[in-house]
């Protein structure tokens, strides 16, 4: 069988879309707000900040729960590369790696990640 994709538009409600919205505006006003920290703390207190920030306000569940409404209309039957719909169109976001974290604490730059089918 051939890879099957979403066959009409979605329409979301105005609350819906308000509800992500808000998780979004959530997210990029604090992470604005919180670059002051830097200037007046230092990296250290700005990271520290950062990481309460995003556990505190459960910025993770929220956004999975963003994501689980936006992925609804898509397709979630695997095609020939065993991977669904919504794979296939985001195998390129540079997520972030662990590779990452060990080139950041030996000084060494990694190379640029190529997204999610590398993982």
């Amino acid at each position: 069988m051939g890879i099957q994709r979403m066959t009409t538009d979605s329409k979301y409600s105005r609350s819906t879309i308000l509800e992500a919205l808000r998780v979004i505006n959530e997210f990029v006003v604090s992470i604005d707000q919180l670059d002051r920290i830097a200037y007046d703390h230092g990296k250290e207190a700005w990271e520290r900040e950062v990481v309460r920030f995003l556990f505190s306000h459960e910025i993770d569940k929220k956004m999975a729960k963003v994501r689980q409404f936006l992925s609804e209309p898509f397709s979630t039957e695997l095609g020939p590369d065993d991977m669904d719909e919504l794979e296939r169109e985001l195998a390129d976001v540079p997520y972030w790696t662990y590779a990452e974290f060990e080139h950041a604490q030996q000084g060494t730059a990694p190379e640029a990640s190529k997204g999610a089918s590398d993982l």
